[in-house]
């Protein structure tokens, strides 16, 4: 069960890189569509101002610029800033849903495959160690000397003196 072990963790590497690469591609539709929608509103809200300005100049009103009339017509402008703000804040809310998304589902991808590939429990209880890199990571064996020996990450893989153990 070896490198059939290992090839399923290498799996689960790529698939880990398929999520963010769908992420990526979810992401920039989002911006492209963000884009779309700014223009638009941006157009509606100066179809709005034209309409306002068409409306009092038709009734006679005046637009100088310190009058209510000119109120109006900045507070319609106003509106369509507020609303590509918003526009935009549900965007990148969106995107950050996409990237935590992918996150989340690449981290549990490479944790199980991690578990596979280094030989972690098999939810029996015992360590399988049944791939390469798992049995190279086990501790436990001895040395011809009776000296315990640790695995690869062992920081000290031969511990302080212990004298043999036909000396004991």
């Amino acid at each position: 069960m070896g490198w059939e072990s290992d090839v399923t963790a290498a799996s689960g590497f790529l698939g880990a890189a398929n999520q963010f690469a769908t992420a990526n591609s979810k992401n920039t539709a989002i911006n492209q569509e963000t884009t779309y929608q700014d223009t638009n509103i941006s157009n509606n809200a100066q179809r709005r101002a034209g309409s306002l300005q068409t409306s009092y100049l038709q009734s006679g009103i005046a637009l100088d610029p310190n009058t209510a009339v000119n109120n109006v017509i900045t507070q319609a402008y106003g509106q369509g800033i507020t609303d590509i703000q918003r526009n935009n804040a549900n965007a990148a809310a969106s995107i950050s849903n996409n990237n935590a998304t992918a996150r989340t589902a690449a981290l549990s991808g490479l944790g199980s495959s991690a578990l596979k590939l280094f030989g972690g429990n098999q939810g029996n209880g015992t360590q399988s160690g049944g791939s390469f890199f798992g049995s190279f990571l086990q501790t436990g064996d001895t040395n011809a000397l009776g000296q315990s020996l640790g695995g690869a990450l062992d920081p000290s893989p031969v511990g302080p003196y212990q004298p043999p153990s036909w000396m004991q």
